[in-house]
């Protein structure tokens, strides 16, 4: 049996999402990938929290993102 191995990209913000300002909600650590949701505040404690911030795992974390961040990773060839 073969085992699946995952992956996940995080890609750079469209124009539309800069002329509207839109603040990047993913927050990659390692093979760790954490989504903020907006609208619970920030602040809270216990259950609202941990509601507030969803971590997910994956076998590769690829940050297109941000250029100057360090697990950055360009999509170009």
């Amino acid at each position: 049996m073969a085992s699946v191995r995952v992956a996940v990209r995080v890609r750079p913000m469209n124009r539309r999402e800069k002329d509207l300002t839109a603040k990047c909600i993913i927050k990659m650590e390692g093979n760790k990938t954490s989504i903020t949701n907006l609208k619970i505040p920030d602040g809270n404690a216990g259950e609202v929290l941990r509601d507030r911030i969803k971590t997910f795992t994956y076998d590769f974390s690829y940050d297109s993102m941000d250029s100057k961040s360090s697990p950055f990773v360009s999509q170009e060839k």
